[in-house]
């Protein structure tokens, strides 16, 4: 799930640098994600297994389709956002800073339907990936139209589906997830994800 919840931030990154449409549905996952700091499990943090819907599919083509090449980008910024959290996870400052900011962004949101649609959240939460995380290196850089990398709602979006990345990437690490579980625990991942 964790895997999958990365993925998925990467692709919806991809998807508002190249054509600036993103799935609602997957959108709305991702950015919950980062608001739910005490989950239970990793079904809590997506709201089950619909919300990373997305990230799960292209699980699977990556690891049993060995849809690498066509994937590459979603690859390489799914490397760069586990990289930044290795970071992140050496600055307890940055972190504790993190936490504060997220519960205050996530006490104030406004009612409206559904709340993290909402262009001021989004733009809060892109500013706190920029002051946070952005400021850590090294950047990561995306790649895609520049009408769409130069709208600063998108820009805010993209931002905000980064800190959204970085959460999974956390979320995946505190589930024991390691980069050389990739290779050595491959079979066991695969029938998790089959399960799934």
């Amino acid at each position: 799930m964790a895997l999958a919840g990365i993925l998925q931030a990467a692709a919806l990154v991809s998807h508002a640098a190249n054509n600036g449409m993103l799935s609602q549905n997957s959108l709305e996952s991702s950015l919950s994600s980062i608001f739910v700091t005490s989950p239970t499990d990793a079904l809590e943090v997506y709201g089950g297994t619909q919300g990373v819907a997305l990230g799960v599919k292209l699980l699977h083509e990556i690891l049993i389709e060995l849809r690498l090449v066509e994937h590459a980008e979603l690859l390489r910024y799914s490397m760069a956002l586990v990289g930044l959290e290795r970071k992140l996870a050496s600055q307890p400052g940055v972190l504790q800073e993190l936490g504060r900011k997220i519960s205050y962004i996530d006490d104030h949101r406004p009612v409206v339907d559904p709340p993290l649609l909402n262009a001021s959240v989004i733009a809060e939460l892109a500013d706190l990936y920029q002051d946070t995380i952005g400021q850590i290196g090294p950047k990561i850089q995306i790649v895609g139209k520049r009408q769409h990398l130069e709208n600063t709602t998108n820009v805010s979006r993209i931002r905000a589906l980064l800190l959204a990345g970085i959460r999974s990437a956390v979320l995946w690490r505190q589930l024991g997830g390691r980069g050389r579980h990739l290779l050595f625990s491959y079979g066991s991942i695969v029938a998790a994800l089959e399960n799934i």
